[in-house]
């Protein structure tokens, strides 16, 4: 069976899930996508763009219309692609070139997969409608996790032609990386940035609208001030979180570290943090939290935020908090920070909780059955 995957990117987060995929016995398995998506700061993993990449990976151009809110790959399927084959689309109407594509794939008798977010921090009930239109003139539909395929099912959706992948993180490098952190690093670490004896409340991923990094700065006011919130990662909302940063006079209890991905580098980080804190809407954060047994805490409006936070149980492997509310993020943290048994609880949840369904190889195994469940339904 011949697997035409087209995606705008490859990131480097998405490498190990095709790694696994193109090891399926019954498929062969070609990625199509960009190597830059105009407007865009994240790339095509560099592992993938050389003749040593790890799955087979065809690069095309991607070029940004109306105004950049639109975007088209100068991509085409194949000679010989067709019927025994299929087609996975990513589902956003952005990507116009895709439903051709999709449309020719069907006309040459090959199968096609509908696959993204069925919901998602900000999107319409026009949008998710829209998503539901398209994917049912597909012959499958995966989306990101059991929560989104439940409430698209009461909507209607066909149950035998939806999957929901749970997607997750490769645990592996986590783990290895974790293991190798030793007291004496973390000591180490401490002293580097003046943080013995001292709460710290971690934040990894890029500064955008989305994360909500200003909540947790204000909410920095009503903590000790044995608090220290760290930042790791850039993004387009650097200057907005240091200005409220130097507004609130915060300056001696934050530490802002810029972009870092550097797993080795990461490590520490995790494993000195008392608690893992994402404000806006949390997405694959939670799962690279999670497999340090970092509790997280991120607000609680399920409709604002990514799929991956339905991971997230409160009481079990972290907690929430009314949304945008500093005040009572304050509290959660303290709350938490001030009960070393309940923290202890909820690490080992977190820790659980990736160990046992939320992770990468039951990831794939769920995405390889839907496509073969479409093969078989255009076969027939």
């Amino acid at each position: 069976m011949n697997v035409f995957f087209l995606q705008p990117l490859v990131p480097h987060y998405r490498v190990p899930f095709f790694r696994r995929l193109a090891r399926t016995r019954d498929f062969h398995l070609s990625v199509h996508a960009s190597e830059r998506v105009p407007g865009q700061s994240l790339g095509t993993a560099p592992e993938c763009l050389g003749p040593d990449s790890p799955f087979e990976v065809h690069l095309h151009p991607c070029r940004a219309f109306a105004g950049g809110r639109m975007f088209w790959q100068d991509v085409s399927l194949p000679r010989g692609f067709g019927r025994g084959d299929v087609f996975v689309m990513p589902g956003a109407p952005r990507w116009p070139r895709n439903f051709a594509l999709a449309a020719e794939a069907r006309a040459r008798g090959a199968a096609v997969v509908w696959f993204g977010q069925g919901y998602g921090v900000g999107a319409s009930r026009p949008q998710v409608a829209a998503r539901h239109v398209f994917a049912r003139l597909c012959d499958h539909a995966v989306l990101y996790t059991e929560s989104e395929t439940r409430r698209w099912l009461a909507a209607g959706f066909p149950a035998d032609r939806l999957t929901a992948m749970n997607n997750a993180l490769d645990q592996a490098p986590i783990r290895a990386a974790a293991a190798a952190v030793t007291p004496e690093a973390l000591a180490a670490l401490r002293a580097a940035h003046g943080l013995e004896g001292r709460h710290i409340l971690l934040m990894v991923g890029r500064l955008t609208d989305k994360a909500g990094a200003e909540v947790l700065v204000e909410a920095l006011r009503d903590l000790p001030a044995d608090y220290t919130a760290v930042f790791i990662g850039g993004g387009e909302d650097t200057p907005i979180v240091q200005t409220r940063v130097v507004e609130l006079g915060l300056g001696d209890r934050v530490r802002m570290l810029g972009p870092v991905y550097d797993e080795a580098v990461l490590a520490p980080w995790f494993r000195a943090a008392d608690v893992f804190v994402y404000p806006g809407g949390i997405g694959l954060s939670i799962h690279h939290a999670f497999g340090y047994g970092l509790p997280v805490v991120t607000h609680g409006e399920a409709d604002e935020q990514m799929p991956e936070f339905a991971a997230l149980v409160p009481g079990v492997n972290g907690e929430v908090f009314p949304r945008g509310d500093a005040r009572a993020l304050a509290r959660t943290l303290a709350a938490l920070c001030g009960d070393a048994d309940r923290r202890a609880a909820l690490a080992r949840g977190a820790a659980e909780t990736v160990s046992t369904g939320w992770n990468i190889d039951d990831m794939v195994a769920r995405f390889a059955a839907a496509i073969r469940i479409a093969g078989r339904r255009r076969g027939a």
